[in-house]
Order: structure tokens, then sequence, then C-alpha cells
């Protein structure tokens, strides 16, 4: 999949440098053929591959946002009509920059810190994600809370690369999220043996990794148990920790 093939579907033209404009994300065309990659890679039917890269696009979508608002307290620009994408077959599926140029968003003007949350959940879900996902869900089977699902996990994960990141720093974000089925990522820590923690967010819904063909249930999968997340790392003497337990 090129994306010169992609621009030919979406009616758009891409830059010089092969980049296409973040409306073309709003193409049923653009967005089957990117899926039609995902199931070769994966070797899965539609809705699952479709699940994955879902589960990937929010992350790397929020990832240049969500560590800029944990160093610097604003977020980047990042909203369809302030992007353009390079849309890959690989499990970095899609690449950011601004139009016509080099590197990553710029960040918005704010007026102060607390504004910059809102801003970026504006950039990122309001004016990206949330219209993206009503076109891959026109041309998939995947339901609304499973989407939802993974948009509050790509948000957690994404702020969590930034290693200074607390389980406070996630609910916060989320928290601020429009998302009409609650927060659906649960706090918990990961536990090593010596008693250190680290921040390791669980899904409440799935992202069918388990039925592609060597895949496995993820820990953070809510088809586990607590007793069964511990089973599995017990062996590296690690456990899984509730913020209440």
């Amino acid at each position: 999949m090129s994306v010169r093939e992609l621009g030919a579907l979406s009616g758009t033209a891409e830059a010089a440098d092969g980049w296409l404009p973040g409306s073309a994300m709003l193409d049923p065309d653009v967005l089957r053929t990117a899926l039609r990659s995902h199931e070769r890679l994966w070797k899965a039917p539609e809705h699952v591959a479709a699940a994955l890269w879902w589960k990937a696009y929010t992350y790397w979508v929020a990832l240049e946002p969500a560590t800029r608002w944990m160093r610097t307290g604003t977020g980047a620009e990042v909203g369809l009509d302030h992007v353009e994408l390079q849309l890959d077959s690989d499990l970095r599926c899609v690449r950011l920059r601004p139009p016509g140029g080099r590197g990553t968003p710029p960040p918005a003007a704010l007026a102060d810190a607390e504004e910059g949350l809102s801003a970026l959940v504006e950039a990122v879900v309001v004016r990206h994600l949330e219209p993206v996902g009503r076109t891959l869900a026109d041309v998939t089977r995947l339901g609304a809370r499973g989407m939802w699902g993974s948009i509050m996990s790509g948000l957690a994960w994404a702020l969590l690369d930034d290693d200074t990141a607390t389980l406070a720093d996630v609910e916060r974000l989320l928290d601020a999220v429009p998302c009409p089925y609650g927060r659906l990522v649960d706090p918990a820590e990961l536990v090593s043996a010596d008693g250190a923690a680290k921040p390791y967010p669980l899904r409440r819904t799935c992202c069918f990794y388990y039925q592609v063909p060597g895949g496995q249930v993820c820990l953070t999968c809510p088809l586990l148990s607590d007793a069964q997340r511990d089973e599995i790392t017990a062996p590296g003497g690690q456990h899984i920790r509730r913020p209440c337990s």
C-alpha cells in the first residue's frame, strides 16, 4: 500500500515527499486499504485486524501530544485539519507532521497549564480520533465501546511513555476525556520483586490480539482476572496491584 495509492483512493494529492492531508482519514476507501494491509500483517479477519490497527493508531496519534503535555503542560496540535499523515503497513501504522513541514506538530497557544489539558483532549480526541473512529465504525464491525476503550488505553500508555508520569497523571488525563462509557481503564501498578512499582493501566475492553495466529491474551486484558495476571507475572517475581489493594 503506497501513499500514492492512498492519495488516489481519497482523491487528494499527497505532498511531494509522500504525505496525505489529515482529511484523507475520513475517506472510507483509504481506511479499507489501510485495514487490508493489517489483515495481511496479522493474518487475521477484518474485525480483528481493524481492532489492532485502531489500538495502534490511537497510541501513535496520542504519543507526541501526551508526552509533551507531561513535559511542558502543553499539548500538540494534531487535529485532522492541522496535520499530514503517512500510513504504514507495520506496527507503527501512522506518522504525523505539520502540513508541508518537517518535525512534529506544534503546540497550541495556551492561556495557562490547565488549558493545556483541555487543548490536548480537544486536538487528539475531539478533532482527530472521534471523526476517524466514526468513519472506521462505518466500514468495520467494531463496536463503539471497544473503540473508546482503545482511545482511553492509547492515551494512557502514550502518557506513560514519559517516565515521570504517574497513575494520578493518567487518571487526570482520562477524566478529561468525554468518553460516553466512562474511563474504561482501571488504575493499577506492576510491582517487581524488590517492591518497585510502575503504572500499569488495565483495560476494560479487549483488543482481540488473542484471536490472531500465535497471539495471546494481553496482561492488561479484561478477560483475565487479577489472580490469573499474578500467575502470569509470578515467575518473574512480579504482581499486579490496584490502588485500593
